[in-house]
């Protein structure tokens, strides 16, 4: 058993353990027996091997998963130890043994007869299908007991599920679905449950607390139905309740262990007896027939620890009250903590009396297994896509997972259980946060104090008087100590005492100290493959950073929009050099640039970096340090354990220096750097990560399926610290957080409140200089499969994976790409390279136009090799890996619209205090002389460019500023140039800096200006003018009737009867054919705007007005050199991201009938139904959709113009690859994002976000999970447009849906 494999474990534990142990049957008998001489372990084996042979011969109890489980009291499971020379179990340790008897917790007394220990010697569960059968076994074991055991007391209980079926069994008055949380798949059974590798000797033991509680109806009955779903925390529909009350039951009973991991309890409980009341008082509201008199409680787990601290918190830190409420209404008579004994332990392992045939289990098959139905334990989260590839929740896709048994396509193979085990981890730190808040303290200090906790050898004297370059460098080193120290890094709560000691968390001793929270950044699970973490705080929560400025510069800052916390990041670092060089490596580029500073400022520049390294450097040296010390604690049978962290230490302990050299060493280094980057505020990319890893896996000797292993847990790391409950959301984002293009200001957060900006890119284009596409080689290996096959199977939603397309793209990872999206993920989008790449290349030329044209130090020109190697960074915008800086911009395409149509006035403020709008651009004609549309099309095109080059000639002015008080010091060294250069990373450093306005609405733009052509200037269908629809939209579509455009002294009458004419003309406009929708006229029009759009936006910078040019200019004398250039490329783009509901709230009411503030459309896909009308799903072919998106607008936005489309869940696969070829083809925009849902599903996800907690959304910029974001956007989801698949011209065949297809 020592030789165990790790994947074994999960199967092998079963045939150690009592049959049926953690069987829920609906019916059960439960027994606490006392004898007056000791048992012996020959007694309890022969019991076992009776009543094993008594159910299979006899027909009452045969073929019922009837069985008998046995609890031993730890007094008499010790004299068996003692007698039969046994090694006491390590789980029978109390965390707090009376004095008196160690066998016995204080808890029990501490609750004051809320618990009770009845001192019982044995402890019987009788448990089975039938109740007869229940009752049949009862008999016949309690005469054995009489006949062959000293017996001197028996109290037994008979219990029953409430339920008809026997499957949706009810308690507390039919209220609550009973056991609803338990661990309900092998995997997790197995980790929780059961004795594993940590206590060989007794694998496949447990520990169980009974507990018969009496209810207390007629107090119970006094509660209003909310107070007593408060009570449980939980509505009687099962969905929780998200609040900050620690004393609901549900929230008393989660706890964790000592590593912050929660540690759930099997509870196999069940109602008995029929309620009575006690009240003399005559009462409407009385005890039901459906009341029963109890609850018999019994919980399962691998220590009777873990049970103690499910009591202890339940009793609390405050003598003589209980924590958990619904202690006011129960209470316990009989009960106590047993050992149930292993198979082993009973001699019973290899018994072929005791008859268990598990040699199904060997070929994967769980549907015949001995004493367990496992499809009950799967009945409360059972719902799942009849796609067979998409899950709705965590448990059952656990449950599938492991064994499945449910229907599913097998297209993907199933993880491996190490990889399953790690998801379960992670799946429950999600869950934690339905019942508490696991944020970390705030950094509290700056880098003056912190400099002395840490054992550093080259400390500076005064650390505040180092120039806040090297501040920001001692920063980043002592951030990193302090991440992965184990008083900052730990996961889950703790205890700081007033002494100043830190104490693991206990519900007992709260009241002795503060309770403090941890960073989640220091921990290793003995079992994990990559390690380390991400930051806590997602992008729109904020950040902890520490603070490194004087009050003085702070202040400074402040006036300039400034801060610590302005690092941006949004780039993608030069991971293939990293690769390549390793640290080390890394610092003696740092050392040979060095020699050529001839500045202080230079010279602190370059010691910054080394101080950047010397932090990472240490990070993976105490990350080695701790799984050292990890290896002491692994046990006998921990073997694979003790040898897994001994590989993660050496292999740490050589990554703080040494460049990777296997799979494993390359995936973990990437990993730990780019976690050490978002831990210090600088959000970044990972870019082509199959490229980079592929040489490393073909001079591996590992198996594909051990490089998919990897990449697996990887993925996982990505993705931990999800957040479901949005009442815990936090807001932690400081003052001059993210400074974008040199200045920092408020930015919408609640969208972002589920990503880290995570990107990977995939396939493409072998990047070898070649200027003509049709030359070009695609670029995809296995490593891109993998990648394809994690998306797919892993319910995740980061990282956000983008599949690079081409013409000649391999069939074969077109169906990956589309079984993974049918997966639900949203993953990968795709982009398109016979399109971007030439954008890309083009992005820097003429820029600057004459102006700049021989201008010393001046280029922007693009090498084809770096387009031909972009990647996806922030959301999707397409970068230079490790070679540029990056701003975005841009904004509203409605607002030029309705300045054309209001004489430079904005329409979202006409009204009493702007009157006709306020004025934003020059004034041109008022609408009534507007005569033609050709003349209002002008009118937009020159207010866009207007409002575009006055948007830029002032965001020009921000460039460099970061650096003044948020440099970047890591970046210097992972960006190309900045370490030639000698200059920061945000002021001229990179070899490019690129500016990607990303336009917002245009579909909404480009569905007006057509409304407005049909409904104003065509004479076969207008039905208004121009100033009655300008009037119209200032009234919000007759929804806001206000002076001065029509007077209050009208009258209700008259303003009634205009806002009617108003509200009929919006019905006229929602009428209007929309783009993206399949018309062709309609999406002519939309490629006119949007290549009238990128072409302003491009000329914006080729054809610069003076002030724009001197400004480029000014740049250019101060970041060049004479080896250096200095250059800026343009790279248009459409893009809401996730904030399309908040950008709506900028813009007025818009003539495609869109109301003022609402939705606008994300990204440059089609419109949503309006947030105020009946949902209308504009259901059109993909294919003919997505044909409308093809174009020179689209083409020319090099920074990406994705449509983010919606299909249902039973689009057919090939039909779904036909939309992806059709989109490698070209006929399309330049990026695609599709989401996988039917609208019913997001109907039933608002209200029960547990059963859905796996359904995700694309929201622009990346996938989240639909049930976090808040009820605004999950409404826009609703609303979105669907495709279907293309009929088939030639037949009438009906498309099959992924599942169906194979059966």
């Amino acid at each position: 058993m020592l030789n165990m494999s790790y994947e074994d474990r999960f199967v092998d534990v079963w045939k150690c353990t009592q049959r049926g142990l953690v069987y829920p049957a609906p019916h059960a008998i439960f027994s606490t027996v006392w004898l007056n001489t000791n048992i012996n372990r020959t007694k309890i084996r022969e019991l076992m091997i009776n009543v094993r042979q008594e159910i299979n011969k006899n027909p009452l109890l045969s073929s019922k998963n009837t069985t008998l489980i046995i609890g031993v009291s730890f007094d008499s499971w010790d004299a068996i130890c003692e007698n039969n020379q046994l090694i006491r179990p390590k789980g029978m340790e109390l965390h707090y043994p009376e004095k008196e008897n160690p066998n016995i917790s204080v808890i029990f007394s501490a609750s004051k007869g809320n618990f009770q220990n009845s001192n019982g010697d044995i402890w019987l569960h009788v448990k089975s299908d039938d109740s007869n059968a229940c009752e049949v076994l009862q008999s016949y074991v309690e005469k054995v007991l009489k006949e062959d055991w000293d017996l001197k007391h028996i109290i037994s209980q008979v219990t029953a599920s409430q339920s008809k079926t026997g499957r949706d069994g009810k308690v507390l008055g039919c209220r609550f679905s009973e056991n609803l949380n338990n661990p309900s798949d092998p995997i997790s059974l197995a980790k929780h449950t059961l004795i594993g590798a940590e206590d060989i000797d007794h694998f496949g033991g447990s520990f169980v607390l009974s507990q018969r509680f009496m209810i207390n109806w007629d107090q119970i009955n006094m509660m209003s139905e909310d107070q007593i779903e408060d009570l449980i925390g939980r509505k009687t529909d099962d969905t929780i309740i998200p609040d900050r009350d620690s004393r609901s039951h549900i929230k008393a009973s989660r706890v964790q262990d000592m590593n912050g991991n929660t540690t759930p309890v099997l509870r196999l409980g069940l109602p008995f007896g029929r309620a009575e009341t006690n009240s003399s008082f005559r009462v409407p509201k009385s005890v039901t027939k459906s009341d029963e008199a109890g609850i018999y409680f019994a919980g399962f787990a691998k220590t009777a620890a873990i049970l103690e601290e499910v009591m202890s918190s339940q009793v609390g830190a405050v003598t003589g009250f209980m924590n958990d409420r619904l202690f006011n209404s129960l209470h316990s008579d009989l009960g106590g903590i047993f050992y149930v004994p292993s198979l082993k332990d009973l001699d019973l392992e290899h018994s072929s009396e005791y008859n268990n045939d598990f040699s199904r289990l060997e070929h994967g098959d769980w549907n015949r297994f001995p004493g367990v139905d496992w499809s009950r334990f799967d009945r409360h989260y059972t719902k799942s896509s009849d796609n067979g590839l998409m899950y709705y929740n965590n448990s059952n896709y656990l449950f599938n997972m492991a064994t499945g048994i449910n229907p599913h396509s097998e297209f993907f193979k199933p993880p491996s259980n190490r990889i399953l085990s790690l998801l379960e981890n992670t799946f429950s730190l999600w869950q934690d946060n339905w019942y508490f808040n696991r944020k970390q303290e705030e950094i509290e200090h700056g880098i003056d104090y912190y400099i002395h906790q840490f054992d550093i050898d080259d400390k500076p004297q005064d650390i505040m008087g180092l120039s806040i370059m090297l501040r920001k460098g001692w920063a980043i080193r002592l951030s990193l100590q302090l991440f992965s120290s184990s008083s900052y890094g730990f996961r889950g709560r703790k205890i700081l005492l007033k002494n100043g000691d830190i104490i693991h968390y206990s519900s007992r001793r709260e009241c002795e100290g503060k309770v403090i929270y941890g960073s989640d950044t220091y921990r290793i699970m003995p079992d994990e493959i990559i390690v380390g973490a991400m930051p806590n705080l997602t992008l729109g929560e904020g950040r902890y950073v520490m603070k490194y400025l004087s009050e003085d510069e702070r202040l400074q800052g402040f006036l300039r929009n400034l801060s610590e916390a302005s690092g941006v990041g949004h780039v993608i670092p030069n991971y293939q050099k990293a690769l390549d060089l390793g640290l080390a490596g890394l610092q003696q580029e740092i050392k040979k640039h060095a020699q050529n500073a001839n500045t202080q400022e230079k010279k602190d520049f370059y010691e910054a970096s080394v101080l950047a390294l010397n932090g990472i450097s240490e990070y993976f040296l105490n990350y080695s340090k701790l799984a050292s010390k990890l290896v002491t604690q692994m046990q006998a049978g921990q073997q694979f354990e003790k040898e897994n962290l001994l590989a993660i230490a050496k292999r740490m302990e050589k990554l703080s220096q040494q460049k990777p050299e296997t799979f494993i060493e390359a995936v973990q280094f990437i990993f730990t750097v780019h976690s050490c980057l978002h831990l210090n505020g600088e959000p970044t990319a990972f870019g082509r990560m199959d490229q980079m890893l592929q040489p490393f896996y073909e001079k591996d000797s590992i198996t594909l399926d051990e490089a998919q292993e990897i990449i697996d847990a990887f993925y996982i790391k990505l993705d931990e610290k999800v957040q479901q409950n949005r009442i815990f959301m936090e807001d932690h984002q400081p003052f001059g957080n993210l400074a974008m293009g040199g200045s920092s200001g408020p930015y919408p957060q609640g969208a972002s409140l589920g990503q880290w900006i995570q990107q990977i890119t995939v396939g493409g284009t072998i990047v070898d200089g070649e200027t003509d596409f049709a030359k070009t080689k695609p670029a995809y290996n296995d490593v891109t499969r993998l990648f394809i096959r994690a998306s797919g199977r892993l319910p995740l939603n980061a990282p956000c994976l983008s599949l690079r397309t081409r013409k000649d793209i391999p069939d074969d990872i077109l169906e990956e790409a589309a079984h993974a999206i049918l997966s639900g993920g949203a993953h990968p989008i795709l982009l398109n390279d016979e399109k971007l790449i030439p954008s890309l290349h083009h992005s820097g030329h003429d820029v600057g136009g004459n102006a700049l044209k021989n201008f010393a130090g001046w280029h922007s020109e693009v090498d084809i090799r770096s387009a031909q190697n972009y990647a996806c960074d922030g959301c999707y915008e397409p970068q230079f890996p490790g070679e540029n800086w990056f701003s975005l911009g841009g904004f509203s395409t409605l607002q030029p619209l309705e300045c054309a149509m209001n004489q430079g006035k904005t329409i979202s403020s006409a009204g009493q205090s702007y009157l006709f709008g306020q004025t934003v651009s020059l004034t041109t004609k008022p609408a009534d002389q507007i005569a033609s549309f050709e003349e209002l099309l002008e009118l937009y095109e020159q207010h866009f460019e207007l409002l575009n080059r006055k948007a830029f000639n002032g965001q020009i002015l921000g460039y460099g500023a970061n650096t003044d008080f948020c440099p970047s010091p890591i970046l210097n060294v992972l960006m190309d140039d900045c370490l030639a250069k000698g200059q920061d990373f945000y002021s001229g450093g990179a070899k490019y800096n690129v500016y990607g306005p990303c336009y917002i609405s245009l579909s909404n733009t480009i569905n007006s200006l057509y409304a407005i052509k049909a409904m104003v200037y065509d004479p076969l269908t207008a039905v208004t003018t121009l100033p009655e629809l300008l009037e119209c939209l200032c009234c919000d579509w007759g929804y806001k009737m206000t002076e001065p455009f029509i007077s209050n002294l009208a009258g209700h009458a008259r303003i009634a009867a205009q806002a009617d004419r108003y509200k009929r003309l919006r019905e006229i406009a929602l009428a209007q054919p929309r783009y993206g929708r399949g018309h062709s006229e309609v999406d002519k029009l939309g490629n006119q705007i949007i290549e009238m759009i990128a072409t302003i936006s491009v000329k914006t910078f080729t054809d610069p007005w003076p002030q724009f040019a001197q400004s480029l200019q000014n740049l250019t004398k101060r970041y060049s050199s004479e080896n250096h250039p200095f250059g800026i490329q343009i790279q248009p783009g459409v893009g809401t991201f996730e904030n399309h509901v908040e950008m709506g709230a900028w813009n007025g009411a818009s003539a495609d009938g869109r109301r003022l503030g609402t939705t606008v459309a994300s990204d440059l896909s089609p419109s949503p139904s309006p947030a105020d009308l009946v949902i209308d799903h504009q259901a059109v072919e993909f294919g003919l959709a997505l044909q409308g998106f093809e174009g020179n607008g689209t083409d020319l936005m090099s920074d990406g113009a994705p449509t983010d489309f919606n299909i249902r869940e039973d689009f057919d696969v090939q039909s779904l690859i036909n939309v992806l070829k059709q989109f490698s083809r070209g006929a399309s925009s330049n990026i695609l994002t599709i989401t996988v849902a039917n609208p019913e599903t997001f109907t039933e996800a608002v209200s029960s976000p547990e059963q859905y907690n796996l359904l995700r959304v694309r929201t622009g910029g990346w996938t989240n999970f639909f049930t976090s974001v808040f009820p605004e956007i999950q409404d826009q989801h609703r609303r979105r447009p669907i495709s279907t698949p293309d009929v088939p011209k030639d037949n009438n065949v009906q498309a099959k849906c992924p599942f169906h297809q194979w059966h």
